[in-house]
C-alpha cells in the first residue's frame, strides 16, 4: 500500500484532454481565491484533490465537469497513463489542502501556495506540461524500480526501508554494446550491477584461448555485489551478449553511503558472512 501511494503504478489510459481542460478550470478557480479569498472556493477544490489523488474510486466533480466541457468543445480522445497524473494529483493535493488549511490559521500563506498550484495547472492547461507527471516520470519512477531491484538482491534484504531508498538513490543506469566486456578477471572490485535489459555471460579465459563460461544472466540478475564489500579482484570476466542496460553502483559511492549510515555497514557484514557460511563460497565475481 505504501509503495502505491509513492510509487503508483497503472495500466489505465485516461483522456489528456480532459486532464488539460480540468487544469484550465482549476487554473480559474485558483485565480478567483487569489483574488476574493472566499474559504468557499478554495476548501472545495482541495477536497477535489483528494478524491483525484486515488487510483481507484469516485470521479472528482471537478473532473466530471472537465469531461462536460471536452465533449461540449468536441476534443478528441488522446490518451495518457493515468498513474502519473495520480502522481501529479498528489503533489497538488498537498497544495490545495495546504491553502484550504492555512486559510483559517495563516492567511498570508494560503495565496502563495494557491498561486503556485495554479502556476502547475496554467502549465499543464496550456503548454501540455505536467510538472507533476515530470517528476514522477524521471525520479520517482526510476528511482522506485531501483529500490525494488535492490531490495530483491539477498545481500540488502535485511535492510530497512529508508537504507533501501538511500541505496537505490547511489544506482544510475548503464548502458552496454553488444560483445562489451563489462568486468574483466583479475581487476580489483569496484561496482555491482542489477540488468534491467539484456543478457550477459559470465566466463573465465583458457590458456588455449577459449573460454570457460560459468553462468548466463538476464533481466533482474545482479552480479558484483560481493565486491562492495570486499573490494577483492575479480574471479571472471563477464561479457554482454546483447546490448545490455543496467543499474551501476560504484565501490566509491557505496562507501560513502556507508559513512553516512554506519549501521548500515554492520547489517551487510552480517549479512555476507551468513551467506558465505551457508553457501560456502561467494558467487562468481
Amino acid at each position: 500500500m505504501l509503495d502505491n501511494l509513492v510509487c503508483p503504478i497503472s495500466n489505465v489510459r485516461i483522456d489528456r484532454n480532459v486532464v488539460r481542460t480540468n487544469g484550465f478550470i482549476t487554473t480559474l478557480a485558483l485565480v478567483a481565491y487569489v483574488v476574493t479569498r472566499a474559504p468557499w472556493i478554495i476548501v472545495p477544490i482541495g477536497l477535489d484533490y483528494a478524491l483525484r489523488t486515488m487510483m481507484r474510486g469516485p470521479t472528482s466533480p471537478m473532473t466530471h465537469l472537465a469531461k462536460w466541457v471536452a465533449r461540449l468543445l468536441g476534443f478528441s480522445f488522446r490518451a495518457m497513463d493515468k498513474a502519473p497524473k495520480v502522481f501529479a494529483s498528489r503533489i497538488g493535493v498537498c497544495f490545495a489542502l495546504g491553502a484550504a488549511t492555512t486559510h483559517f490559521i495563516a492567511p498570508r500563506v494560503a495565496p502563495w501556495l494557491a498561486g503556485a498550484l495554479a502556476i502547475f495547472t496554467t502549465l499543464e492547461s496550456v503548454f501540455d506540461l505536467c510538472v507533476g507527471c515530470v517528476v514522477y516520470t524521471y525520479i520517482a519512477l526510476p528511482l522506485y524500480r531501483a529500490r525494488d531491484a535492490v531490495k530483491s538482491i539477498p545481500l540488502f534484504s535485511g535492510l530497512e526501508e529508508p537504507m533501501l531508498v538511500a541505496l537505490a538513490e547511489g544506482f544510475e543506469s548503464v548502458e552496454f554494446a553488444q560483445g562489451t566486456r563489462i568486468v574483466s578477471e583479475g581487476e580489483p572490485g569496484s561496482e555491482m550491477f542489477v540488468l534491467r535489459a539484456g543478457e550477459v555471460e559470465v566466463y573465465r579465459d583458457r590458456p588455449d584461448a577459449k573460454h570457460t563460461v560459468l553462468a548466463t544472466y538476464k533481466p533482474r540478475d545482479y552480479f558484483g555485489e560481493m565486491a562492495l564489500l570486499t573490494g577483492n579482484a575479480r574471479n571472471a570476466n563477464v561479457r554482454a551478449l546483447t546490448p545490455v542496460v543496467a543499474l551501476q553502483l560504484k565501490k566509491t559511492d557505496f562507501d560513502g553511503l556507508l559513512e553516512k549510515h554506519p549501521t548500515m555497514r554492520a547489517l551487510l557484514e552480517r549479512t555476507a558472512a551468513e551467506r558465505v557460511a551457508n553457501e560456502g563460497a561467494s558467487s562468481p565475481l
